[in-house]
């Protein structure tokens, strides 16, 4: 598979499981699954992010894709990928905090409308992913269309 990223910022996961109970709790629940192996919505997304881009094979390089992101563009982040069928994915998301470590408390991010515009006839697709993690409902969307990011 081939990528372009917006940025060159690493993504770094530090745990797979949440350390046992009994650790001061700023350093104990940073894990994809909790300590009974329960999923946590980052584990699902990754899980359903994973599955839907799978491209096995040789290396190949990628071709250009002409698009353009217009609207409230602050904190938000994407990642163009190409499978070697010629498919694209483009990743969005907003670089937002949505908890507030020092008061202990879950901070709402505000959906906005991204608009993505396209050179030529491209058929796409959205697949948003809910805060469980889980890929919701696949919509057909017309070239140069508006969807709203949560």
């Amino acid at each position: 598979m081939a990528a372009r990223h917006s940025s060159n910022l690493p993504v770094r996961i530090d745990q797979l499981i949440d350390l046992p109970s009994g650790r001061p709790a700023t350093d104990s629940a940073f894990g994809l699954l909790r300590q009974d192996y329960s999923a946590k919505p980052a584990y699902s997304a990754l899980r359903n992010l994973l599955h839907l881009l799978p491209d096995p094979g040789p290396p190949f390089v990628g071709q250009e894709l002409g698009f353009e992101l217009a609207g409230d563009l602050s904190d938000l982040h994407h990642l163009l990928l190409q499978k070697r069928n010629g498919v694209f994915y483009l990743i969005l998301w907003l670089e937002k905090p949505s908890y507030d470590v020092a008061n202990k408390e879950v901070t709402p991010v505000p959906a906005r409308s991204i608009a993505v515009q396209n050179t030529g006839v491209v058929r796409m697709t959205l697949r948003p992913f809910d805060k469980a993690g889980a890929t919701g409902k696949s919509q057909c969307l017309k070239p140069a269309s508006i969807m709203k990011s949560k």
